[in-house]
């Protein structure tokens, strides 16, 4: 209602082109000439509404972007989570093989007995990542290192040997 209160009413002259601004108080329209014809144009508002939405249509892309952005770090962090659980279980695995290689061996050969770590079951693949085993028998301790992805988790058990 305010824009239609502030609106200018301009005359323009078919004869000779120029403009004129009226006052828009003015109640008539002036007598003596009769080819002014009456146009009505808003006051110069006209690129407000432009920037107006310029902006909202900035603020959307922004939230919009920043959106985005979130989304992508959660997706990550939880590939990489996933990837833990998988080196974790892969470990898990690597544990159990060498529990099971090194209760067979015990019955075969009577026990073994050697000085550092040493490697008792090679690298393995087990779905998407892989396993491998080392044996401390000096100290009685199987280390099992899982990856997957390039995430690697380490297990170590420690065990009596009687």
């Amino acid at each position: 209602m305010v824009k239609e209160l502030l609106r200018i009413v301009i005359l323009r002259s078919e004869a000779t082109k120029n403009l004129t601004r009226l006052d828009p108080s003015a109640t008539s329209w002036p007598q003596d000439d009769k080819s002014l014809t009456p146009v009505c144009y808003p006051l110069p508002e006209r690129g407000a509404i432009l920037l107006i939405v310029l902006i909202v249509l900035l603020t959307i892309s922004l939230l919009g972007a920043s959106l985005m952005a979130l989304f992508y770090n959660v997706l990550t962090s939880s590939k990489t989570e996933l990837d833990r659980t998988r080196a974790l279980y892969l470990a898990e695995a690597g544990i159990a093989k060498a529990i099971s290689v090194l209760k067979s061996k015990a019955d075969s050969t009577g026990g073994t007995n050697s000085q550092g770590p040493r490697q008792i079951i090679p690298p393995a693949q087990l779905g998407e990542g892989t396993y491998e085993v080392y044996n401390d028998f000096s100290q009685s301790v199987i280390i099992s290192v899982g990856q997957s992805n390039g995430v690697k988790r380490t297990l170590q058990l420690k065990y009596n040997a009687f």
